[in-house]
């Protein structure tokens, strides 16, 4: 069963849907080299399997098997009632399972960090290589929102309280998403963009996926956004990143008010091993400008 989507390139990718055991659907997309080395891309909050470099053709160049996911709740992906970080592992096992992947790696962005982590946590044995770019640590940390704009602040601190406010706050958006893309993801996301997200969004391509991963996000409404926000931001994530053995790859960008540096510099104090990136002047969309060198990373070795 599949749903073919557009590439930059003008060919089309089929969704596949994977049942799993609970009966739940797990929609993914494989793009790059099939026969190239296997990479899950975790797209970041308020996003979709649809998020992705847009040049496919680029990805495989680089030897990379590309496989993109939705998690519950966003896309085709079906909601889980009471979710955790920790839950995810096991849907990215079943999957790598049916895929015949043995060990892989992982490139996580934004919100999807925390996602990463936890399946470094569980499934160590088979995560070859992980990767965060401009994700989250615990907000709570030392340091963590030095940089990070106030209204992230803000709103982080009120949801740790009020955590209904979640529902509330993203009801709106399937609705403004569906009638004017580019003005909702503006509206959402402006004030956390600098001179290089800006410089990004400019590009008409990278502006295409943007768009069309947030607007997929919200397919089911906004039950599962409000979700995920919660579980990065304001509930216990259920492991502890100093307990991760696995040498972890960090990317952030300095110019970032989104996850700042400074939770860079938390996660990198924690993880044995870990290498921290300081990407120069780069924004909360660091991965698109930077896509070379953190796909060669994960293929390594």
């Amino acid at each position: 069963m599949g749903k073919d989507t557009a590439n930059a390139a003008g060919r089309t990718r089929e969704t596949r849907l994977l049942l799993l055991g609970d009966g739940r659907r797990l929609a993914y997309e494989e793009s790059g080299d099939p026969h190239g080395r296997p990479v899950f891309f975790f797209h970041g909050w308020c996003a979709s399997r649809i998020l992705r470099h847009p040049d496919d053709a680029r990805t495989a160049s680089l030897g990379v098997r590309l496989v993109t996911v939705d998690r519950p709740g966003a896309g085709l992906s079906d909601f889980q009632p009471r979710r955790t970080l920790l839950d995810w592992p096991a849907d990215v096992a079943a999957l790598a399972d049916t895929l015949r992947f043995d060990r892989f790696a992982i490139v996580a962005h934004s919100g999807a960090g925390p996602h990463a982590l936890a399946c470094v946590s569980l499934l160590a044995e088979r995560v070859r290589h992980v990767s965060v770019v401009s994700g989250f640590s615990p907000i709570d940390w030392p340091g963590a929102t030095d940089g990070m704009a106030t209204h992230m602040r803000q709103g982080a601190s009120m949801l740790r309280r009020l955590p209904f406010f979640a529902g509330l706050m993203l009801r709106p958006l399937p609705a403004k998403y569906r009638k004017d893309p580019a003005a909702a993801f503006e509206a959402q996301f402006g004030r956390g963009m600098g001179p290089s997200d800006r410089a990004l969004l400019a590009n008409p391509e990278f502006a295409r996926v943007l768009h069309a991963a947030a607007v997929e996000a919200f397919r089911q409404g906004a039950r599962g956004p409000a979700q995920e926000l919660l579980l990065f931001l304001a509930r216990p994530w259920g492991f502890k990143p100093e307990d991760i053995a696995v040498p972890v790859h960090l990317w952030y960008g300095t110019a970032d008010v989104t996850a700042p540096i400074g939770m860079g510099r938390a996660l990198a104090r924690a993880i044995r091993g870990s290498e921290l990136v300081e990407l120069r002047d780069a924004g909360h969309l660091a991965y698109l400008e930077h896509w070379d060198p953190i796909m060669r990373a994960a293929t390594a070795g």
